[in-house]
């Protein structure tokens, strides 16, 4: 099975790749077809050590477009060809939909992209990301036409996933600053990551907070978990995780 350490390093090396070609004012046809082979490579790499995708939706489930009104989330572009994104949460999972704006080709590719949460008030970066189309294949192709695809993680043993009901960003993996912030998205200042968070479910995150000990307070984190409703009608929480911040 392929581990973290050796998709991240196979990461690293297609960054390097097109950091150094990204300097040329437009890439020929050959370092094209070569950093598309890479980005494929990846996609190959996850396939032969998968464990599981998550979070997976049936084909009648799957979206024939995205939401009346909504918003494109950024304009990019795809080597040489420009397109819009656009992303959208529905019935409890994640979905995308690349739109080409102009006649040439886009190469969409989920392994052009990383995912960030804070975890544990730590910014961490998660090379999960996996982009599947309606009939449950990777998406990592040219495409002339819009695709809709839904957005869920390669699930490997040991790996931490990005948890999909608090805040996170899809990023661009060869530009930081564009990024896809879901659910408020998160950010690098000390400011957001001590500021907690009530999710949808309604499951409660305390980045910090000071414990009272017999040995004085103490700098702890907390996830709470929520458990319903009790007899008299009132919320309930239980304990999920925590942890001492020193």
């Amino acid at each position: 099975m392929l581990s973290r350490k050796h998709t991240l390093s196979l990461l690293f090396f297609v960054l390097v790749l097109l950091n150094s070609s990204a300097k040329a004012i437009e890439p020929n046809p050959t370092e094209i077809a070569l950093m598309k082979e890479l980005l494929r490579l990846e996609v190959d790499l996850h396939e032969s050590s998968e464990i599981a995708s998550s979070s997976l939706i049936s084909a009648a489930n799957f979206p024939t477009g995205r939401p009346e009104g909504l918003e494109k989330s950024l304009s990019l572009q795809s080597f040489s060809a420009p397109y819009d994104l656009y992303v959208w949460q529905q019935d409890g999972s994640l979905f995308g939909e690349v739109v080409p704006t102009s006649s040439a080709k886009v190469y969409v590719c989920s392994s052009s992209w990383i995912l960030i949460q804070a975890i544990n008030n730590l910014i961490s970066a998660f090379n999960s990301v996996r982009f599947i189309g309606a009939d449950g294949v990777t998406v990592c192709e040219d495409h002339s036409q819009s695709k809709i695809f839904q957005i869920s993680q390669w699930e490997f043993l040991y790996d931490t996933l990005v948890d999909f009901n608090l805040p996170f960003n899809m990023v661009e993996n060869r530009n930081a600053e564009l990024a896809v912030p879901i659910n408020g998205g998160v950010s690098g200042s000390s400011a957001d990551s001590e500021l907690g968070l009530i999710s949808q479910n309604l499951n409660i995150s305390i980045p910090l907070i000071n414990l009272d000990t017999i040995e004085g307070k103490r700098k702890v984190w907390i996830e709470l978990i929520y458990n319903g409703n009790l007899a008299d009608g009132a919320l309930s929480w239980k304990l999920g995780d925590a942890g001492y911040k020193e």
